[in-house]
This record gives structure tokens, C-alpha cells and sequence, in this order.
């Protein structure tokens, strides 16, 4: 709930219900200061973790697939690490902007989680030919946008199982192996490889995006928060905390083994 505000913040009031990202940390506290452009009003009706979530995850991932890889409907959409917050967040999202969604994720419980959450198939990384079934689910085709949080040798494979003119959106590396990326491939396809920073819209980079990226921002988290308010994105699974047990979540976070998003709760 909003405390105060500056005198030049308009789109939020004192008592207004909001979601907000704070700047170098201290997030895990009953107050902080956070920047107006990072702060959004919470519908009626979206209870606090979906909330956090949409502010947290949600808007970083479809800024990925939307702003950056021009995901359309009707195309297919490869999604590693499919059972972490990232991960079904771009199953969920991929799914409602209308795009048939392949996922991986190294366990059967992460795996139906995915499903659960939209996926239109599933493969085991840990134990499958991730290319070999991509190139199958897709009639040899294979599929226009990755969503790669994870890195590694999914990063491989992935590269080696996309259509022409397919868009990659590095996202992270969970894997603890940042790839390389022989630049013949990228030539002899089409393929459009695309580093993707949140830090950078949410003005947390060493350069400050142009003022109008923060409208844009705000209505595009705007738009997130009414989707989940309605429906259109399925909630997503939560493992709660009580925030003296922050450290224990946080080695969840580290270990990898959390499905979904973990919640602090006062």
C-alpha cells in the first residue's frame, strides 16, 4: 500500500494497492523507497502473490517475447527451463498471445506444471534428444522464437532446431554456461539472435531508456495485471515463506529446485 509520494507522481496516491520493483535491493522489508516509473496500481480482484508476480516476472518476460522478439500468433515458441518462474511464465504468456508452445524442463514434476500451465508439448532435457524432438513436434520445420533462461547445452541443441528467420532471445544462464554462438549457423538460417536486459526498461542500466519507454512500460503493466485479473494467465504455482525464512527460500532459488515463484510473507 502506498505511504507517500514525490509531488510530481501523478498515476498512484497514498492508499493505493501496488505491486513495485525497489532499485539496489531492500525488497525484503515491511517499507521501501521505490522509483514511480517501477510502481503499478493492483486491480480489484488480483490477490498480492499474482500481483507480485505480474510486476516480478510476467512484465520481464512478455517485454522478452513482445518488445524484443515480435513473438505472432500462429508461430511456435521453444521454451527452456519450463517448470522455473521464467520458464512458465513464457508458457503461460506464449500461450495467450496465441502461439503453439514447446517446453522443456529435467523433471516430471516441472514438466506437468508447464502442461498445466499451457504447453502444447513437453521434453525431457535431462533424458530426450531435445533437437531430434523439436524437429519432430515441428515436421522438421522447427520452431520461430526460443526463450532460453537457461544456457548451457540446451543453447546448443535449440540453435541447431529453429526455422528460417527464427528469433533467440538469450535470457539467462541458469546452466552456469554462458554458450558461444558459431556465427555460420546464424548466416546460413536467418536467425536473429537477441540479447534481452529487463534491467534496461526498468531504467536499472547504465543508460536510462527514453523517457517514453516508461508510458509504453506502464500500459504494457497495465494490460499484464488485467490479464491475470481475468484469467488469461493461469496462476501460477507459489511455494511460500514466512520472511524470517528468507534464507531458506533463497537457497531454493539457488539449488533450482522451486516450481513456479517463491513468496515472502510478513
Amino acid at each position: 500500500t502506498v505511504i507517500d509520494v514525490a509531488p510530481d507522481v501523478t498515476h498512484v496516491k497514498p492508499g493505493d494497492r501496488v505491486a513495485a520493483l525497489s532499485q539496489g535491493g531492500g525488497g525484503i522489508a515491511e517499507r521501501f523507497a521505490a522509483p514511480a516509473h517501477t510502481v503499478w496500481k493492483i486491480p480489484d480482484g488480483l490477490d498480492d502473490a499474482s500481483a507480485m508476480i505480474v510486476a516480478g516476472t510476467h512484465g520481464s518476460v512478455f517485454l522478452s517475447l513482445d518488445w524484443a522478439a515480435r513473438l505472432q500468433e500462429g508461430e511456435t515458441l521453444l521454451v527452456h527451463g519450463a517448470g522455473g518462474g521464467s520458464g512458465l511464465s513464457a508458457v503461460m504468456l506464449g500461450h495467450a498471445m496465441g502461439a503453439r508452445v514447446i517446453g522443456t524442463a529435467s523433471s516430471a514434476d516441472k514438466r506437468a506444471a508447464a502442461t498445466e500451465a499451457g504447453a502444447d508439448a513437453m521434453i525431457d532435457s535431462r533424458n530426450e534428444d531435445v533437437r531430434g524432438r523439436v524437429l519432430e513436434l515441428t515436421q522438421e520445420r522447427g520452431v520461430n522464437v526460443v526463450f532460453d533462461p537457461v544456457g548451457g547445452d540446451l543453447f546448443d541443441q535449440s540453435l541447431r532446431c529453429v526455422a528460417p528467420e527464427a528469433r533467440r532471445v538469450c535470457y539467462g544462464f541458469a546452466s552456469g554456461r554462458i554458450p558461444q554462438i558459431p556465427a555460420n549457423i546464424l548466416l546460413v538460417k536467418n536467425i536473429t539472435a537477441i540479447g534481452y536486459y529487463w534491467g534496461y526498461y526498468i531504467g536499472w542500466g547504465r543508460q536510462m531508456p527514453p523517457p517514453e519507454n516508461f508510458v509504453r512500460l506502464r500500459d504494457t503493466m497495465s494490460m499484464l495485471m488485467q490479464w491475470a485479473a481475468e484469467g488469461r494467465l493461469p496462476k501460477m504455482p507459489v511455494t511460500r515463506f514466512p520472511v524470517e525464512d528468507f534464507r531458506a527460500a533463497m537457497r531454493m532459488v539457488e539449488q533450482r529446485e522451486a516450481i513456479g515463484k517463491i513468496v515472502l510473507e510478513f
